[in-house]
């Protein structure tokens, strides 16, 4: 479970998100909806523990998240423009994750390359900034989180591929029971696959509703 409590994040004089509580239940997917600049990514960057908040934290399983490293270990996060090693090929980059999360699986990495297209042996560099987020997508799911946060990671992917990711998502949630939290700018597109959905404006949760019920708020 991710509880978010009372989650305050400023530079400097500027507020980007005030007061935000939220929780994630396990086997559940919770979309943090909101316009470009509205605090998704900085509230996901206070999730996974890289951003610490200025009031508030967040707790996964009872434990605050912030230089917890062995609840990151079972945490990944799907940022929109993840890093990989420079000159790496795709193979090579799952490798280096491997290092930091200790039940990755190989055999899932390879699946979803294949389901993909992609060739493990193709350099990071030759790739198309959506083909990146395939081989992103395929390391995260390699690496068997229990706890999956993802930032804007549909845009760039082709209708056929958006398809897969959400079928990959709703699969791997109904196998592990993992909580997950997927922020969007477009509700439309990850509505197929939330269960929870919560609508920033700003820095201010303004909608924080299941999913089906949202057509009584719209």
């Amino acid at each position: 479970m991710i509880e978010i409590k009372s989650v305050t994040k400023k530079y400097g004089d500027y507020t980007a998100i005030d007061n935000i509580s939220l929780s994630v239940e396990d086997s559940s997917v919770l979309g943090i909806v909101g316009f470009n600049g509205s605090g998704k990514t900085t509230l996901l960057n206070v999730c996974a523990g890289i951003f610490k908040a200025d009031n508030g934290a967040v707790f996964i399983d009872g434990e605050d998240v912030f230089d917890n490293n062995q609840k990151r270990a079972f945490m990944f996060y799907l940022s929109d423009n993840i890093w990989f090693p420079p000159t790496a090929s795709i193979k090579n980059a799952a490798k280096y994750y491997s290092d930091y999360f200790p039940f990755f699986d190989f055999k899932i990495f390879s699946s979803i390359c294949e389901l993909f297209g992609l060739s493990e042996k193709a350099s990071i560099r030759s790739l198309s900034k959506g083909m990146k987020k395939q081989a992103a997508i395929a390391i995260a799911f390699g690496a068997k989180p229990k706890y999956l946060l993802i930032d804007e990671t549909f845009d760039g992917l082709d209708p056929h591929k958006k398809e897969i990711l959400k079928k990959l998502l709703l699969e791997y949630i109904n196998d592990t029971n993992a909580s997950v939290i997927i922020a969007s700018h477009d509700l439309g597109e990850i509505s197929g696959v939330c269960d929870h959905v919560a609508i920033i404006n700003g820095k201010n949760v303004i909608l924080n509703c299941a999913m089906d019920d949202i057509s009584n708020h719209y």
